[in-house]
């Protein structure tokens, strides 16, 4: 498959990583839109996925500095708006 899209990275691409980027860009796109309901899609996603179980899943959450940043900035938020502040 690489050699038929013409990938010449170093190291090669795995299908791995395809799926990795996958769940990761749907879990940016799901929290850079607002998405509410992170919790309940991502058992979805989890299923899809094949994932047995939902640590399997949470993994990626804690394996990218990017969702890592994403996720603390709407901690950050939701922390301000239950202090009734617009401060960090």
């Amino acid at each position: 498959m690489r050699d038929q899209l013409g990938w010449t990275f170093s190291p090669a691409p795995r299908l791995y990583d395809l799926r990795h980027t996958f769940t990761v860009e749907r879990l940016l796109s799901w929290y850079r839109q607002g998405e509410a309901r992170v919790d309940q899609k991502i058992y979805t996603l989890a299923t899809y996925l094949g994932h047995r179980h939902i640590r399997h899943t949470y993994w990626y959450l804690s394996a990218v500095p990017e969702l890592l940043a994403v996720g603390s900035a709407r901690l950050a938020a939701a922390w301000n708006r239950s202090q009734g502040g617009t401060h960090v």
